[in-house]
């Protein structure tokens, strides 16, 4: 017996071994196959901005309109628009005009054709974060990307109030946690813009422009907190509860006496 312990070593070690470059092997494996669909995804989305740049022939649900002449309220922006639920409140129209993976000049480039013609009461605009995340791949161009955003998203709410409308600007929402995959494309410059913008955007406040601080209803510790999160991007449906519990307030006092909470 004690001839056989040796070997037995070796051969615990060897299967150890085996177990390891197994192990390393599937990991590679899904590594590859998680950037390979990566990839795949982000040629099909840069190939369908140049066949469509501004997302003007994107196909929108619209709910039945309810019975009487209600105000409506859009949603504009990218993903974070397009992902937020309408509050539970009668007496208003919700419709939703939000496009994923949208920076602020496409959000900006759509505003006459896909809110101009619905007259809306209230214009809830959510945008900007697509721009700035590419801080981490043109860290050069950091400065010129956010001046860019602070300038559509003026745009956008300058249309809106042009056209009578009450514009309520949400402050773009901070990041969540950043995800091992991501966070080869990420840098902490983008939230320190996050922050630059949102400052401008708080300096709208006007008679016709609402600041909606969505950055500070969401925020603990300078992120969204790991209960509140899907990604690195964007929030669950606790989030908007809570930012939805704050839009109320705010589209009861725009409606003009139209709208109430059940």
């Amino acid at each position: 017996m004690e001839h056989n312990t040796p070997l037995r070593k070796r051969w615990r070690l060897r299967f150890v071994g085996l177990i390891v470059l197994v192990v390393a092997f599937l990991g590679s494996l899904t590594a590859n196959v998680v950037l390979f669909r990566r990839a795949e995804r982000s040629y099909a989305e840069v190939s369908e901005v140049r066949l469509d740049p501004y997302g003007l022939r994107h196909n929108f649900y619209d709910p039945e309109p309810a019975a009487g002449d209600w105000p409506v309220v859009v949603f504009f922006g990218d993903s974070r628009a397009e992902q937020c639920p309408a509050p539970r409140m009668t007496g208003l129209r919700f419709l939703n005009r939000g496009i994923g993976g949208q920076t602020s000049e496409q959000v900006r480039g759509r505003f006459d054709v896909h809110v101009r013609p619905l007259k809306p009461r209230a214009l809830v605009v959510q945008a900007g974060i697509n721009d700035l995340k590419a801080i981490a791949l043109f860290p050069e161009r950091r400065d010129a990307i956010v001046a860019e955003c602070k300038k559509n998203l003026r745009e956008i709410v300058r249309r809106g109030t042009d056209d009578g409308e009450v514009v309520i600007v949400t402050t773009i929402f901070p990041t969540g946690p950043v995800s091992a995959v991501r966070r080869m494309e990420w840098s902490p410059e983008i939230d320190k813009a996050v922050g630059e913008v949102n400052s401008d955007l708080k300096s709208m406040a006007s008679e016709r422009v609402v600041v909606l601080d969505a950055y500070s209803v969401l925020e603990s510790g300078g992120h969204v907190p790991g209960d509140l999160a899907v990604d690195t991007l964007h929030v669950n449906w606790k989030a908007y509860e809570r930012l939805n519990r704050e839009l109320a307030k705010l589209l009861e006092r725009a409606a003009g006496g139209y709208a109430s909470r059940p």
